[in-house]
């Protein structure tokens, strides 16, 4: 085996750990995106919800009380 032959093995085996750190890198950044949007959506809900609540609740204290 010669030198040549040799780097040429490293250089192709560095290039496929880019390669790969690229590909994971990608999803990792796609799926932190997606759940940041989950996550929007979700607070958005619940706010929503939340706030429905607190109506209903404060119309039940208003009937209570006679206003």
């Amino acid at each position: 085996m010669n030198r040549g032959q040799i780097s040429l093995e490293f250089a192709i085996f560095f290039a496929l750990i880019v390669a790969t750190a690229a590909i994971a890198g990608f999803y990792y950044f796609k799926m932190t995106s997606f759940g940041s949007a989950s996550a929007k959506n979700t607070v958005g809900s619940t706010e929503s919800e939340v706030a429905t609540e607190t109506i209903r609740r404060v119309e039940n204290v208003r009937e209570a009380i006679g206003k």
